[in-house]
């Protein structure tokens, strides 16, 4: 049975206490200091089956436990003294949580070692949620990257991908949004389906996507709808069109019925509709 996985990067920054919220909902606003205790409070209904804190050597000292940020405050001129938990008290209601040391990511070696040690703790199949806000700024892309390799090798699913706005707060009321940026991992697919589709003449990834895409459409139209049915028609033609090249069906590439039905579906569909499908 597939895992649901929660894994996320802590930074070692110091982070003040924001009202995170949701899908554009503020009234489901969690506060705190840590973005990833809103993300595992937001998806109690997920029992997650894992989650994993990767830390750097500063981040496990300043943020994860008895976090040395507390005694900068105590130390500092200012009398105000914020109280300051670490991530790891505020998630002692969790279970299975892992936190994993790794490298700051400072050189080429230290990249390559951080992508090694991700990768090896996920599993075939696994459900990922994972949140990309902390972290020094190349880490985000990195993981992107390990992600995309993941779906290859490891077969896993993005369920989501998020991140907290914190620069976009509104600093009146302290509220912050989580943005939803699960289609970077989408965008990654679809150019993979493209490359398949124009190097190889595969269009089964092509045909995958696409149907996933357009069966809520379907189902909410009752078919009815031009793009979806069009669409519809092409990814199934397709295949048979790409079978007819492979095997030399000489008749029916000259004929060309199949390619020609699907270019009068091409013809149909709105440019703009569907921005994947576009180019």
């Amino acid at each position: 049975m597939a895992r649901k996985v929660f894994l996320s990067i802590l930074g070692k920054g110091y982070y003040k206490p924001t009202k995170y919220y949701f899908d554009g909902e503020k009234s489901n606003a969690i506060e705190t200091n840590f973005i990833q205790e809103a993300s595992l409070r937001h998806y109690p209904q997920d029992n997650f089956d894992k989650i994993y804190i990767f830390l750097t050597k500063d981040a496990r000292t300043f943020n994860w436990e008895n976090p040395a940020w507390r005694k900068v405050f105590q130390n500092s001129k200012f009398n105000s003294k914020p109280e300051y938990e670490g991530l790891s008290k505020k998630l002692e209601d969790f279970k299975n949580i892992e936190t994993i040391d790794i490298d700051d990511g400072n050189n080429e070696s230290e990249i390559w070692s951080i992508f090694e040690t991700i990768f090896k703790e996920l599993n075939e199949g696994d459900q990922l949620y994972f949140d990309i806000t902390h972290g020094f700024r190349t880490l985000p892309m990195l993981l992107m990257v390990l992600i995309n390799y993941s779906k290859f090798l490891k077969n896993i699913e993005v369920e989501k991908i998020t991140y907290g706005n914190w620069e976009a707060r509104d600093e009146k009321n302290n509220f912050a949004p989580v943005i939803d940026v699960t289609s970077f991992s989408k965008i990654q697919d679809w150019t993979n389906a493209a490359s398949e589709f124009i190097n190889g003449g595969s269009a089964e990834q092509f045909v995958k996507l696409s149907k996933q895409n357009i069966a809520p459409v379907m189902r909410e139209t009752k078919g009815q709808d031009l793009f979806a049915k069009n669409l519809n028609f092409i990814t199934n033609e397709l295949p048979g069109f790409i079978l007819n090249i492979q095997t030399n069906r000489g008749n029916e590439i000259v004929s060309n019925k199949k390619g020609k039905k699907i270019n009068d579906a091409i013809s149909k569909i709105e440019s703009d509709t569907f921005t994947p499908i576009t180019p």
